[in-house]
């Protein structure tokens, strides 16, 4: 089980400086603090496409440390992120929430 990815790029003030060792429980707060900036933010400006773009990036480096957001047959309002199990929904490409 990996608990630690070594990050060398990402997009986002909070890995600005140099490559650092990311724990999962980070990520979630990053991916957290820009999926809320995402949500929130004025629509069709940079900040917010920003925020959105940072939102995909710490959703990709989640799965690659074995996490999911959603089950099957979840209701998207109760879709939060998790290890990964037999009945999570697979991680691709695009996928995220909202």
């Amino acid at each position: 089980m990996k608990r630690f990815l070594l990050v060398a790029v990402l997009a986002g003030p909070a890995l600005a400086q140099s490559p650092a060792v990311l724990t999962s429980e980070a990520a979630l707060a990053w991916e957290r603090d820009a999926a809320t900036r995402c949500r929130t933010g004025v629509p069709d400006t940079q900040p917010t496409w920003q925020a959105c773009g940072e939102r995909e990036a710490y959703a990709r480096v989640l799965n690659t440390m074995g996490w999911c957001y959603g089950r099957r047959g979840e209701p998207a309002a109760r879709m939060a992120w998790h290890r990964c199990a037999s009945n999570s929904i697979a991680p691709t490409g695009g996928q995220r929430r909202n």
